[in-house]
């Protein structure tokens, strides 16, 4: 059991040391091609803190620990809104929605979860509704870039500013800390994998449970690390960006991938309880959002509340 539990810090630390390698390196990229914090937020930064997400339900949906799988999307978006955005407003006393955010970004979050549903009203997740919710990711993307490219001929100047040439001249070294990451998290997922799977037989309890706690979080770590570290440092679109565009990218890449490699077998309990508690969390932070444009202090507050009420509903 020591045994197991040491594997489980082990790989923890694999994929928030990955994720994080994978962050510096591709945001190196994005800032030598000018691309704002927001846009980087939603792009590059929320596909490198789903990774960890993307490479555990596959592997688990591979392995046949289809719990696994669609636990780690389900427990990770609510944990991304629920403690990921609550933390992140408290300690940058606020979180301010501009206005792509609050008309684009978030609806495409709401729509990609109530999308879910009716693909997953049969208990099933087969390849051709994976391959339609890869195409909303694509179609989602699209819409980023070509907005961000309106805005910049709008000012008639790069979005962010004048690239580096420090970063001009690294792309080499820079492509090397992405693919160092991207091997840190394939294998500490896969440790996770193995440990979390070993610890739940032994405890005897369900993978499902395991996947929307332990797991969930642990794969969530990458968002609060890279969003709380974005507040810190002023730059609050990226915290956003990055915990708005992961949910997207968990819901349409990492399910529309994992259920493309393997068709998913989905519990009714996922159906009927995990579902409706990640919808309320979205539906939730969309509220609290659109009455002020922003996730003020005390919401993120009520927000922790709020995780803690439905961890509590799920779990007992």
């Amino acid at each position: 059991m020591i045994t197991e539990v040491l594997k489980f810090i082990a790989s923890l630390a694999c994929l928030c040391y990955g994720a994080n390698l994978l962050v510096r390196g591709s945001g190196q990229i994005a800032r030598a091609a000018g691309v704002s914090g927001m846009v980087v937020g939603l792009t590059v930064v929320s596909l490198a803190t789903s990774a960890p997400e993307l490479f555990i339900s596959v592997i688990a949906a591979l392995n046949g620990n289809v719990d696994l799988a669609i636990g780690n999307v389900v427990g990770s978006n609510i944990a991304n809104l629920g403690l990921v955005m609550a933390l992140t407003a408290i300690v940058g006393k606020g979180l301010v929605f501009n206005k792509n955010v609050a008309n684009r970004d978030c609806i495409v979050m709401v729509g990609a979860t109530l999308l879910v549903f009716p693909l997953i009203w049969d208990l099933r997740l087969v390849r051709w509704e994976g391959g339609l919710l890869a195409i909303l990711l694509f179609g989602y993307l699209f819409a980023v870039v070509w907005s961000a490219n309106e805005d910049r001929r709008a000012r008639n100047q790069p979005i962010s500013g004048k690239p580096t040439s420090t970063v001009e001249g690294k792309w080499w070294e820079s492509l090397g800390i992405v693919a160092l990451g991207v091997l840190l998290l394939t294998g500490g997922s896969m440790l996770l994998r193995d440990s979390v799977t070993a610890i739940a037989i032994k405890l005897g309890v369900s993978e499902l449970i395991i996947a929307l706690t332990m797991v969930s979080v642990g794969t969530s770590l990458p968002e609060l690390a890279t969003s709380i570290m974005a507040v810190l440092k002023k730059d609050k679109g990226l915290a956003l960006g990055n915990i708005v565009g992961s949910n997207i990218f968990n819901l349409t890449l990492v399910l529309g991938i994992t259920s493309i490699v393997a068709p998913i077998s989905i519990s009714s309990e996922v159906l009927y309880k995990q579902y409706p508690a990640m919808l309320a969390i979205t539906l939730l932070v969309v509220v609290l959002s659109r009455r002020r444009s922003q996730i003020r202090l005390k919401d993120g507050y009520y927000l922790a509340v709020a995780y803690i009420g439905i961890m509590g509903w799920i779990l007992f």
